[in-house]
């Protein structure tokens, strides 16, 4: 199974969905923030065992046919770019009240989320469409499945910020940014909203973050579209 990447990531993202709704229903609704880190804590099960199994994919061929490699200036600039301009959203939706014992434990548990998800999306479903279409196809139809795993995570307002930034890694993937960077800005992005507080511009950040994500789409979309053919098969060991 691990030799048909896509179909793994795909797998992989139907059982995360499945468990992360099973721990929504075995769990109290959340009430107020506090409640809802307790169930952010508990989601980190099914996004460790997600981790695991997108790293076992990798095995074969190793990581590094996959992209964790060392990132490239080019690369790690249009990543790090991206996670400037989403971040900016949360300063009109930020949470606001989490004590810093709490925005601690919250900058752990966005850990696994950064890595499984890149590991998958950036790395496995990505770079595996890839060697069927161009990078730009792979692209698009990789960001469309990172965008719809949010569902029931985050609501269909925030899709638009969700697969612009999913896109614009990918473009830095093509750049030669390596899944480690990729991680970093994606934890990053995660971790800055528990220490951002709502401060009532309503909404002037968020059309902010949207134009920024906006224009980082653009380089993305010409790296995707210069990217040469279909990388050699990551399934054999290099």
């Amino acid at each position: 199974m691990r030799d048909r990447p896509v179909l793994w990531a795909l797998l992989v993202t139907a059982a995360f969905m499945a468990a992360r709704f099973g721990v929504r229903v075995a769990l109290p609704p959340a009430t107020d923030l506090h409640t809802w880190l307790l169930i952010d804590a508990w989601k980190t099960i099914p996004r460790l065992g997600a981790l695991a199994a997108c790293w076992w994919a990798m095995r074969p061929a190793g990581p590094r046919a996959w992209g964790w490699t060392a990132p490239s200036g080019a690369g790690a600039a249009l990543a790090f770019a991206a996670c400037f301009a989403l971040g900016l959203k949360f300063l009109d939706n930020g949470p606001g009240d989490f004590g810093a014992g709490e925005k601690a434990v919250g900058v752990l548990l966005t850990i696994p989320v950064a890595l499984w998800e890149e590991l998958c999306y950036r790395g496995l479903l990505f770079q595996g469409l890839r060697r069927e279409m161009s990078a730009l196809r792979a692209a698009l139809i990789s960001t469309a499945v990172f965008t719809v795993m949010h569902w029931g995570s985050i609501g269909v307002a925030g899709w638009p910020e969700i697969y612009l930034t999913g896109f614009v890694w990918c473009g830095a993937a093509a750049l030669g940014a390596g899944l480690p960077a990729l991680a970093v800005s994606h934890w990053l992005v995660d971790s800055v909203w528990f220490w951002l507080a709502e401060d009532g511009h309503g909404g002037t950040f968020t059309r902010l973050s949207l134009a920024l994500l906006a224009a980082a789409a653009v380089p993305a979309w010409r790296a995707l579209r210069a990217t040469p053919g279909a990388p050699p098969s990551p399934t054999r060991p290099e």
